[in-house]
């Protein structure tokens, strides 16, 4: 789905960042790895995946369904980079919907393969059917028989695209080999929900100017909320909004 040239250049970039990056996040949720969020601020070369016609295919259809009309959008919710060395225990299962067994599909998370994930290298694990579970993953995945029987690894190539509600208990599985597993993570939800950063006005000039009014509706700019009733509208905008604040 994401063309060779197009990873050559992710690698090519993730491989400087490599050279510069002088911490590696070492703690109890992420192992041993280089975790870059803001991906959509980093390099205009991001928003490639970002506003994939795949991808936002799918947004449409499903995070616009039962909404009023079927038409109310989404919105970017995060983007970054994962990349994980040498061996590691499986991540601890999670959710990035914030709200265990919802009913509607608030958030969708796509994972695109920077590097190959096969079970050795701690491909990514889902819990098949998870999203109607009420409660959020157990401590150190100590799952009970009919999760455990649903515990899948989603094994993918360079350039494929893994999507999955975010609501589904999902991580990285334990892996084997030392060779680097990276991979980028790019979380959409519906247009009402809070996104990780402030995504719409974070973006640098030199790549916000590029971004055309689909891409600056992805990223949020039509969806921020009024600063106050002075701008005497809703809390949708008919126009891309964005907000300077003081150092």
């Amino acid at each position: 789905m994401v063309s060779e040239n197009c990873l050559k250049l992710i690698r090519e970039w993730l491989n400087k960042r490599e050279i510069t990056a002088r911490n590696l996040k070492n703690d109890w949720f992420h192992g041993s790895a280089l975790v870059i969020n803001n991906l959509h601020a980093e390099d205009y070369l991001f928003w490639s995946l970002i506003s994939h016609p795949v991808i936002n295919q799918i947004c449409s259809h499903v995070l616009n369904q039962y909404s009023y009309n079927n038409n109310e959008g989404y919105s970017l919710t995060g983007s970054a980079i994962r990349a994980v060395y040498g061996h590691q225990n499986a991540q601890q299962l999670h959710i990035d919907s914030n709200l265990p067994g919802c009913n509607h599909i608030l958030s969708l998370q796509f994972c695109i393969p920077v590097d190959s994930f096969t079970g050795a290298s701690g491909a990514t694990q889902v819990v098949i059917g998870s999203q109607s579970n009420l409660e959020y993953p157990p401590n150190n995945n100590q799952l009970n028989s009919k999760d455990e029987a649903n515990l899948i690894k989603l094994s993918a190539e360079p350039g494929d695209i893994l999507v999955f509600n975010a609501g589904v208990w999902h991580g990285s599985s334990n892996k084997s080999n030392t060779e680097r597993r990276a991979g980028i993570f790019l979380n959409y939800s519906r247009w009402f929900l809070k996104q990780s950063f402030d995504i719409a006005n974070n973006i640098p000039d030199n790549i916000y100017n590029k971004l055309n009014e689909d891409q600056l509706r992805i990223a949020g700019s039509f969806y921020q909320p009024p600063l106050d009733s002075s701008e005497n509208r809703g809390r949708k905008s008919s126009i891309p909004i964005i907000r300077h604040y003081n150092p």
